[in-house]
């Protein structure tokens, strides 16, 4: 799922911005990656820490999506209150994890403005695609 979603945005984003659209993609895989790490602790042999592997994941995700949510702002594809909550929400997310990372338990009070942006992210995604086929 997180590679579909990947997929879709760095086609949009594409148009706009190809440096953004490879990066995010890239970004997407980076975290799927850190992901899978979690899984080969499913191996009695492979011991790896798999709260290192989430932390990595969200904090590649939430670098990636800095830059996406500045091109949705800079080219008007979102609406600017919502790409800038993206951009701060996201922003206050990656170093909460940056910040697991050294052992600071500090990413569950930080993730609350980056999860609630992409709940809202989606309502308005699947709202303005309503939109766009009524038309």
């Amino acid at each position: 799922m997180v590679l579909f979603i990947g997929i879709l945005l760095r086609k949009r984003l594409l148009q706009y911005t190809v440096l953004v659209g490879h990066m995010y993609l890239l970004t997407r895989v980076l975290e799927s990656i850190a992901l899978a790490s979690i899984v080969l602790n499913l191996i009695p042999s492979v011991r790896i820490s798999g709260d290192y592997g989430y932390f990595l994941a969200m904090l590649i995700l939430g670098l990636g999506s800095i830059p996406m949510c500045l091109t949705l702002h800079k080219h008007n594809i979102a609406p600017s209150w919502l790409s800038l909550w993206g951009v701060i929400g996201y922003t206050i997310f990656s170093f909460g994890f940056f910040m697991e990372l050294f052992g600071r338990e500090w990413s569950m009070y930080l993730l609350m403005l980056g999860g609630l942006w992409e709940i809202t992210f989606a309502i308005w995604l699947i709202m303005s695609a309503g939109v766009h086929k009524l038309q």
